[in-house]
């Protein structure tokens, strides 16, 4: 039995039309999510350690659930993180406890800007968005999805050796304002255009079911 407090994630086998896919839960948040059955899982742990706050008291406790999956024949935490640049797909999931401070901040911009920041970036020509749209899902969580290219050669201009990330981020927060959800799927442009169907389904597979 999970001891209190901690979030764990249940992975359960597909069947059916879902066949070649796993579905996960965050038992804590109920959070859920698909994605193809042989991509490699990185836990909390993994990547609390990559980024150096494993040792965080804060991080541990505020991330109620993280966890990535990466597509790529050789798999990175690397790619995870934004250390390398993914030219498979990569998938990550986070729900993290708000603070008192960050509850009062939390707003439509703020949740615009919690992956890369999207308004300042867009003012440089660094992220064309593609699209914007509102979310509400039963039971009242609520938020926003956000379709786009950012720009790693610091503009969109067609340049040599320009390469575009292609992004679909989802953030939610429930109605008490006290849990704020993070999804997103990105690779390439090019990467993202060739796995276009299969991130489709992950992404429409993302979920929080009401308490």
């Amino acid at each position: 039995m999970a001891a209190a407090g901690m979030a764990v994630a249940v992975v359960l086998a597909s069947c059916g039309g879902t066949s070649g896919y796993t579905f996960v839960r965050s038992s804590e948040t109920d959070a859920f999510f698909k994605v193809p059955s042989d991509w490699e899982r990185f836990n909390k742990k993994e990547i609390l350690v990559a980024v150096d706050l494993s040792d965080s008291p804060g991080a541990n406790e505020g991330f109620k659930f993280l966890e990535a999956y990466d597509a790529a024949p050789d798999p990175s935490i690397d790619h995870v993180i934004g250390a390398e640049l993914p030219n498979f797909p990569v998938v990550r999931a986070e729900v993290r406890q708000l603070t008192p401070v960050t509850r009062d901040r939390m707003s439509l911009q703020s949740i615009r800007n919690a992956l890369f920041p999207i308004d300042e970036l867009f003012q440089n020509d660094q992220v064309d968005v593609l699209a914007e749209e509102d979310v509400v899902l039963d039971g009242g969580v609520h938020g926003l999805r956000l379709d786009y290219n950012l720009s790693l050669a610091g503009n969109l201009t067609a340049v040599a050796g320009n390469q575009i990330l292609r992004v679909t981020q989802i953030g939610l927060v429930d109605p008490a304002t006290n849990l704020f959800y993070l999804f997103w799927v990105q690779c390439t442009a090019d990467c993202f255009q060739q796995h276009q169907r299969t991130i489709d389904q992950i992404v429409d597979s993302y979920t929080v079911k009401e308490q």
